[in-house]
């Protein structure tokens, strides 16, 4: 069996496939992209939302396609959680 064998395949975003081979990995991947989210989406209101809102309009489209890929990474992540927890 070769290594991937033993891993679920968790997220495909564009030909990436993640390999997390337990429930806890899952989560554990849920948390880390909800931190980054947390993190891109705190810079881009309040004070550091002016600073954000001065970028180059493909800077900001770009940053908010990063946040777009995480979204879409989480949703994708759960429902392999859900999946391993029926």
């Amino acid at each position: 069996m070769s290594t991937n064998e033993q891993f679920k395949p968790v997220s495909d975003y564009e030909g990436e496939v993640f390999f997390i081979n337990s429930t806890v990995g899952v989560v554990d991947a849920i948390n880390e992209r909800l931190a980054q989210l947390s993190a891109m989406t705190s810079i881009t209101y309040g004070s550091g939302g002016d600073s954000f809102r001065g970028w180059n309009d493909e800077i900001q489209e770009n940053f908010h396609e990063g946040i777009n890929r995480l979204v879409t990474e989480v949703k994708g992540l759960f429902d392999v959680y859900q999946d391993q927890t029926k």
